[in-house]
Order: structure tokens, then C-alpha cells, then sequence
């Protein structure tokens, strides 16, 4: 399960790779030794988000500003999640390639803030519905027991 994580995360065409299957089977985990084992190919360094269940509109821009914040060192006041994913797609097109793990999506929705620029930059999707991580993702890989 690892090395099938992170060749297609070293190997991955498109901006997402996910990961899948019931809590508590490790993909947390899983997605920080993809992290630790992929860092050279990311020399943009690595961000990370958690979401979880509850997590309005307004709460997700808080996250992407976050983050928006860790790249820039200002933090945006947007409220929105698609103007705060465009700010962040900005930031990240004018770095070197990032890996951005995104930890226990659970809505779609959730996930296009994320997926607006950073063009060289792949985001590692942690979730518990294999529906939930796009059709055109590089790789999946489901866990079970």
C-alpha cells in the first residue's frame, strides 16, 4: 500500500492521488509517510489541511486562508472557499512544486477550493468514500481490515 502511495504520488500526472476506506484503518497515518518518503520531490515542502465532518463554508475558507497565510506570510479575510482556493491556487503557482495533504474529506465540495491553480503542486486526499476523490485522480488506494 505504500509504494503503490507514493509512486503514484512521484509519478502523478494530475494535481490529486487519494487515499480511501473506513475510519480508523491508518490513512492519516499512511498519508504522512507518503509525506515523509515523497519530500525531495517536493521542494515547495509539504502543507497540510484537516476538514472533518462539520465544516461550513466560511470555516473551510478559514482553512485555505490558513494556508494561504503559511505561503505568504498575510493572511486573506476571504469568506468564501472558491475565492480563498483562487488566492491560494495563486500562491501556489509561484512556488516550487507542493505537496498539499488534504485529511478527512468529507463532502466534494470541500475539495475545490483545493483544486484552483498550483499547477506543479498534488494534492494527497484522505477520505472515507472512494466517491468523493475525482474520477481523473493519478491513483487511488482503498484500505480495509
Amino acid at each position: 500500500m505504500i509504494n503503490q502511495t507514493v509512486d503514484a504520488v512521484r509519478s502523478a500526472d494530475n494535481l490529486i492521488v487519494g487515499l480511501y476506506g473506513p475510519g480508523g484503518f491508518g490513512k492519516t497515518t499512511l498519508a504522512n509517510e507518503v509525506s515523509r518518503l515523497t519530500e525531495n520531490s517536493f521542494p515547495g515542502g509539504t502543507l497540510w489541511v484537516t476538514l472533518g465532518e462539520d465544516m461550513p463554508d466560511p470555516v473551510l475558507a478559514g482553512k485555505v486562508n490558513d494556508l494561504c497565510e503559511l505561503l505568504s506570510g498575510t493572511r486573506p479575510t476571504l469568506t468564501d472557499p472558491a475565492m480563498a482556493g483562487h488566492r491560494l491556487g495563486e500562491l501556489l503557482d509561484e512556488r516550487a512544486p507542493v505537496l498539499l495533504v488534504i485529511d478527512d474529506v468529507w463532502a466534494a465540495h470541500h475539495l475545490t477550493p483545493f483544486q484552483a491553480g498550483g499547477r506543479s503542486s498534488l494534492g494527497l486526499v484522505t477520505t472515507r468514500t472512494k466517491g468523493l476523490i475525482p474520477e481523473d485522480a493519478a491513483g487511488t488506494a482503498g484500505m480495509s481490515g
